[in-house]
């Protein structure tokens, strides 16, 4: 009860303010992360440097300062997120492609969904507006119970329903007769005793299973959305699929088809990753 008292209170009046408003909160912001507290600054310029061998100093440089003002950007957005009309949350979000999802759906597939941290992960929110099927969305809770409270509301606005990590594997092998697209946010980094291991953006990188194994149990369809950023605060998601049915795929590739598909994307907007992440930290 407290927490929800605290959103309405301080949260809720905060993200009723113009976007204009906020995005000047945010250059102010970008300023004091970027050149006061300098935070992980040099978390960022490592993680481009060896992800980008053939860049000189310069180029990284440029990268992370677009970096460091969409980071500021993000937050203001997810602010927003809490109290935007659907019809505004639809204006700056435009996804493409979703008739291989409707599709899917007509066909009585589950399908498993994967993107990275990647542009704003966070408007897949507006997804059950798009499509035929209900929407479910992987998590793993946040230690700051106030903070995983503000963002379960933001992510079930508009018809997602939320599924801890820890649970989901069984939620969807008990409902394999109700098709529904589960969201899995793939890219973080995992226990060092996963098992994939590839090169990513030239480093040698572990990736989760997980959404492979379910996919392959299940024979749900795996798709990737491919984002772009447009404009300050807008949009497009294209989907793309990777399989229409994961028993079929041999162990490894739908995963390695991810990271593939993740590293293009991030090559055409280098500045829109969340290179804030000690993602290489297990190998």
């Amino acid at each position: 009860m407290t927490r929800t008292i605290l959103l309405k209170l301080f949260v809720y009046p905060f993200s009723l303010l113009p976007m204009r408003l906020l995005y000047g909160l945010s250059d102010v912001c970008c300023v004091v992360v970027y050149k006061l507290f300098r935070y992980r600054r040099d978390v960022v310029v490592q993680n481009l440097a060896r992800s980008f061998p053939e860049k000189n100093y310069r180029e990284i440089n440029f990268i992370t300062k677009r970096f460091y003002r969409h980071f500021c950007d993000l937050f203001m957005e997810m602010l927003k997120y809490y109290s935007i009309r659907e019809k505004n949350q639809q204006r700056r979000i435009r996804f493409t492609n979703t008739d291989v999802l409707d599709r899917l759906y007509d066909a009585g597939k589950n399908v498993i969904l994967l993107s990275g941290h990647y542009a704003n992960w966070e408007v897949l929110n507006i997804l059950p507006t798009y499509i035929k099927a209900p929407v479910g969305a992987v998590y793993s809770p946040l230690s700051s119970k106030f903070s995983d409270r503000l963002m379960q509301q933001i992510r079930m606005r508009f018809g997602v329903r939320m599924y801890p990590m820890q649970r989901i594997a069984r939620h969807i092998l008990s409902h394999r007769d109700a098709p529904t697209v589960y969201l899995f946010v793939a890219d973080q980094s995992p226990h060092a005793q996963s098992k994939y291991r590839t090169t990513f953006l030239h480093q040698p990188t572990l990736f989760f299973t997980g959404a492979e194994k379910l996919a392959s149990a299940t024979r749900a369809a795996v798709v990737y959305v491919h984002f772009e950023k447009t404009g300050r605060g807008k949009y497009t998601g294209h989907i793309v699929l990777i399989t229409p049915d994961g028993a079929q795929e041999q162990e490894g590739a739908i995963t390695q088809k991810f990271v593939e598909l993740l590293e293009a994307n991030i090559r055409e907007n280098s500045s829109l990753w969340l290179w804030t992440h000690k993602r290489w930290k297990n190998g």
